[in-house]
């Protein structure tokens, strides 16, 4: 079965490193790029509590989500940290990440570090 790896963030600031995808034929393949260009972004309804212009509010479940590519908050984003790509993932809205390309029989291997703010 073909499934496109799926990265959840919900309410929780964190960043991870190293997120890499061994196939059938045992090479490691690196997801992580400063881009992003292998993962589709998917960012959820903005809470009451965000001032974010343009876009319909709710309660940060119910209401109408900013959608599939469009992160007007940079929730994900990537710094460089001992020569690794990190993604760090802000928290400021419901999102996740789904990479572009699907994936069988993997392995998927990363470290996640939380960040000192807890919301």
């Amino acid at each position: 079965m073909r499934t496109k790896l799926t990265y959840l963030i919900l309410l929780f600031i964190c960043a991870a490193s190293n997120i890499i995808a061994q196939n059938n034929d045992n090479d490691w393949e690196n997801l992580l790029d400063k881009d992003l260009n292998n993962w589709d972004v998917f960012i959820g309804v903005p809470h009451t509590s965000l001032e974010l212009e343009g876009y319909e509010k709710g309660d940060g479940m119910h209401g109408t989500p900013i959608g599939l590519n469009n992160d007007p908050l940079n929730v994900f984003s990537t710094t460089q940290e001992n020569g690794e790509t990190v993604l760090n993932v802000s928290g400021k809205i419901y999102g996740g990440l789904s990479t572009k390309k699907e994936y069988e029989n993997y392995h998927l291997v990363f470290d996640i570090k939380w960040g000192t703010k807890k919301i």
